[in-house]
């Protein structure tokens, strides 16, 4: 969705935040499937670290949008939502790998 939406953003801003926010939620299921493959909870950590992190990158880009005025279908309100919930998930699945050290 959130990579849809930055299709929509004007051609100005192609090499500036519509970038910036492709490579942000891209980078945030990149982590998560590079974690999956260590052999770790410990290593797969890290890479949660790293998703959590890129989808607040995400939510902070969003919200620049919002407040440039670059949605003009009032997209920005829902991405951010579904974000913070994603990030929520995120720091939940960490905390659970990591309760039991």
């Amino acid at each position: 969705k959130v990579y849809v939406f930055s299709g929509e953003m004007p051609l100005n801003e192609r090499y500036n935040l519509t970038s910036q926010l492709q490579r942000a939620v891209v980078s945030i299921s990149l982590n998560i499937s590079e974690g999956a493959g260590c052999n770790t909870n410990k290593e797969f950590v890290k890479f949660l670290w790293y998703a959590y992190r890129s989808t607040k990158e995400t939510i902070t880009c969003l919200e620049l949008c919002k407040r440039l005025k670059l949605d003009s279908n009032n997209n920005t309100t829902t991405l951010m939502k579904e974000g913070d919930e994603l990030s929520a998930m995120i720091y939940s699945f960490i905390k659970k790998l990591t309760a039991n050290r």
